[in-house]
């Protein structure tokens, strides 16, 4: 009877290990649609189109370089997430084009990856990649005399990292506290696919 239990038990802390090896907290776009080309100057002066990374899984995360806190920390667990896999591509757009000019991309961006890639977009351009990608953000401007008036406005933006398969479809959008290793987890899921 006793070997029964441990074998029970046994069988269900396997279980369950498992179940936390296979889980992902990343939402399925279901179903799948295609992602809008994002074409513009990258940080490094060459042009970049999304179109052009078909045949890799890309990795687009929103967001603007004066972000205190949220932006950064995606950037630095997308590298942990990603290390330096040729076969995966990581696009920062921001959604504070006004501050965000690439001279400023230049020097913040290869913080995080020389390889990553943060495309400057003509107004129109960025509009309709955001609502393509079904991406809000809106300015909060610090009331006047208040103590951090230098940074004059803030930006609640969507987050997380939206995955693009190896055709061109937004597939996920992973959390943006996700960790490194729940990141891996779910762009090797994409990855592993054949298009």
């Amino acid at each position: 009877m006793k070997k029964n239990r441990l074998g029970i038990v046994a069988f269900a802390a396997l279980a369950l290990w498992l179940s936390a090896c296979n889980r992902t907290n990343a939402v399925a776009i279901d179903p799948p649609r295609d992602a809008p080309d994002i074409t513009g100057i990258d940080w490094n002066g060459k042009p970049f189109s999304l179109a052009e990374q078909r045949g890799r899984v890309v990795l687009v995360a929103f967001g603007y370089t004066s972000c205190p806190d949220i932006c950064p920390t995606t950037l630095s667990r997308l590298r942990k997430a990603v290390g330096h896999d040729d076969d995966v591509a990581v696009v920062f757009v921001t959604v504070d084009p006004e501050r965000d000019t690439k001279e400023r991309l230049a020097s913040y961006v290869p913080a995080f990856g020389a390889d990553f890639h943060a495309p400057t977009l003509a107004p129109d351009a960025l509009r309709q990649v955001r609502d393509g990608f079904e991406v809000v953000a809106t300015r909060h401007y610090a009331a006047p005399g208040t103590p951090n008036q230098t940074a004059r406005y803030v930006i609640d933006h969507t987050s997380g990292i939206f995955v693009i398969d190896r055709a061109g479809k937004i597939r996920l959008r992973i959390p943006a506290d996700a960790t490194p290793e729940e990141m891996r987890r779910d762009i090797e899921r994409i990855a592993e696919e054949r298009s």
